[in-house]
Formats: C-alpha cells, structure tokens, sequence
C-alpha cells in the first residue's frame, strides 16, 4: 500500500518514471522487505505517515482541507501513539525556511474539524481501553513505552548517547538508493528548483527525513524498524533523482534493469 501511494504521488508530482522508481526502491531495499517479512506495526505506521505527510503537504498548498491530516494522524497515532503525529508534521518547517528564504507560504486553513475527529477517534480508544484495562494501561502506553522510550530510564538507555544512531540505520536499511539520497538532499540545499510549488514540495520532503531523523537521535531508545516512517519521503526524493538520472532512457531500455535490479534484491533478500 505505501509503494502504491509513492507511485501515485511521485507520478502526480514529478512524472510516471520518478513515481515508479520511487515505489521500486521503497520495495526493492533491506528497509521495504523487512516491513514485508516482519509482523510488526511498522509497516502500519509509515504509511499512515506519509499519507498524513501527503495530506498536509496539499492542505499547505491549497491553504484549506486540513481534516485528511487529522484523520490520517489519527490512524497513526492508533498505531503508534502520537509519534506520527509529529513525524507526518515535521515537513511543515519548510514553511518557515521558505520564509527565511523570502518566499513566504503562510500555513492557512481550519483544524478545527480536524482537530476535533482526531480527538474523538484517539480520545474514544484510549477510555474504552482504560475500561478494559485500567490503570496498567496508563503505565504501559504513557510511563514505558512513550515517556520511557523519549527519556530512558530503563536498560540503563539516556537521550542523545546513541545520537547516530538513526542516521545509520536509515543509510544502511535503504542500501543502495541511501547513496542517491545523500545526493538529492545536497541538491535540495545546493541548487534548490525554481518553481515555486516544486522547490517547497522538495523542501517540504527534506524536513520530514532531516527533522524526523532529530526526533529519533534524541531519544533514548534506538531500533532499526523506528525509522521506517523517513524512508517513504526519502524514496520520493531518490525517485525524483532517478529520474533525472535515467529521464533519457526510453521505457523498453529501461524495463531489463528494473528486472536485473528487482532479481538482485531479491536474490539478497533471500540471502
């Protein structure tokens, strides 16, 4: 499901060749067949992420309809708490880097629907959970799991002595395409686009997967599968480098290396 919304968003946004590269290499990497292979709720989340990422990147564009964010948060905070939350608003920086740069797009529009579902859908589990469980659910989802994770005290765990962390796993799960990601992140800050809606489009996917990979060095707890919500932004952004790379391909020269490429990483995911 989160391939297929890289593929219909990097298509809408960038063409049919950079959506179709972006879902391949979301697939195609130690990242993408491990949410395949793994019965965790990981894969859940990044794609309640990006879609979230997605809703407000357009409710930012259009200055309205900013209730598909909230309810798309809401599924991720179901998944995870409010985690993606956090991580599906962190590409609304570019907002104030587009500002700094002297091309303001002010945040507009009503959340006042928004805000209001997101708190009945989470607010309406947590208090039937409370009547099931009861004060153990508090110490599990608040003391442990969200306020343990962030600042330790368990395992001997304290935020920022593992600060690389996420950097690491998000290059070495990512494995090839992390290389080009380095490289559109570099054109992004070097040689940003000149229209405006695709350079704050750029920006906007460059702050979700620099500000999310903050969130994670800070914390105290660090796993691998934390950071597979950054890679989906960071797939659109290798797809659109692809693109570039291969946009004078014809599809029947490109079709036997996607085949080469998809046979590889599978041979290696079997492996």
């Amino acid at each position: 499901a989160a391939a297929l919304v890289l593929l219909v968003a990097g298509r809408n946004r960038y063409g049919w060749r950079a959506g179709f590269l972006a879902a391949f290499a979301y697939v195609v990497s130690p990242a993408g067949y491990s949410q395949l292979s793994t019965a965790r709720y990981d894969g859940l989340l990044a794609l309640m992420v990006i879609l979230s990422a997605l809703a407000a990147f357009r409710a930012w564009s259009n200055g309205s309809g900013w209730t598909w964010f909230w309810l798309a948060a809401a599924v991720s905070t179901l998944a995870k708490g409010p985690l993606g939350l956090m991580l599906a608003s962190l590409g609304l920086l570019a907002a104030v880097w587009e500002r700094r740069t002297g091309s303001p797009a002010p945040l507009r529009g009503s959340h006042a629907i928004g805000c209001l579902l997101f708190l009945a859908i989470t607010g309406a589990w947590f208090a039937l959970a409370y009547a099931e469980v009861g004060p153990p659910l508090v110490r599990t989802l608040i003391d442990d799991e969200l306020v343990g994770h962030a600042v330790g005290g368990r395992d001997q765990q304290v935020p920022l002595r593992e600060f690389y962390k996420p950097t690491l796993y998000l290059l070495s799960r990512f494995l090839p395409w992390s290389l080009l990601l380095v490289t559109a992140l570099w054109r992004v800050f070097r040689r940003p686009a000149v229209v405006p809606e695709e350079r704050r489009r750029e920006r906007f996917l460059t702050c979700s997967i620099l500000g999310g990979l903050s969130v994670f060095s800070l914390a105290a707890h660090q796993r691998a599968d934390l950071i597979f919500p950054l890679v989906p932004p960071a797939a659109l952004l290798v797809g659109r480098e692809l693109a570039r790379w291969l946009g004078r391909w014809e599809p029947v020269r490109l079709r036997p290396w996607i085949a080469a490429g998809a046979a590889l990483g599978l041979a290696l995911t079997g492996f």
